[in-house]
């Protein structure tokens, strides 16, 4: 910190401090979450988004096409989901070490308010999106929809009957993903106890 003396008054100091890369962090630490969110959103829109299961292929080969591309979508969309709720976790873990850490210093004083803060926000966004929850479900389903393939593939039987049922298996596997919801109870009791 840089401190002057006016040319008027010697007593008076004027605090020119100029800002360091730390006081940057919080700021970085506030894109990059926000990034993620915006990420998580798209995603979640993505997720929503439903095929009709109702046999509106009337070729068989798109309908297999269409489930192998959901497949894929899918695969990553599990990957996803599991590393941000690890990166999102994390970060809120190591933000509330920081501020257990750091109670009582004056120098990081704001550094602290706002890792209390955003810890706080984070543990909130997972309980109530429930990202552990929701990879699971997508891995869940793209493992139903996967196991049908097989053997739908395995079988060799390409009858309307066994289309239809891979059709119903692809149904039934966008069911297990379902929407991205949000809960803001399950948050609320996690933060204040349960009545």
């Amino acid at each position: 910190m840089v401190t002057e003396t006016t040319a008027i008054n010697p007593d008076i100091e004027i605090n020119k401090s100029k800002k360091s890369k730390k006081d940057y962090i919080p700021y970085l630490i506030i894109g990059l979450l926000l990034s993620f969110l915006v990420i998580l959103s798209i995603v979640a829109l993505n997720s929503a988004r439903q095929i009709s299961t109702t046999s509106n292929y009337h070729n068989p080969i798109l309908a297999i096409k269409e489930m192998e591309r959901s497949l894929r979508i899918w695969d990553q969309m599990a990957i996803f989901y599991q590393g941000l709720f690890a990166f999102l976790g994390l970060s809120a873990i190591t933000m509330s070490i920081y501020v257990a850490s750091s109670v009582g210093d004056e120098k990081k004083k704001r550094t602290v308010k706002f890792c209390s803060v955003a810890a706080a926000c984070i543990f909130s966004w997972l309980s109530a999106f429930n990202l552990g929850k929701k990879s699971n479900d997508i891995r869940d389903a793209y493992r139903y929809l996967n196991k049908a393939m097989m053997n739908y593939e395995s079988s060799k039987d390409t009858s309307e009957t066994s289309i239809n049922n891979l059709i119903t298996a692809y149904g039934e596997a966008e069911r297990m993903i379902g929407p991205l919801e949000f809960n803001a109870t399950s948050s609320s009791k996690q933060t204040h106890g349960a009545n």
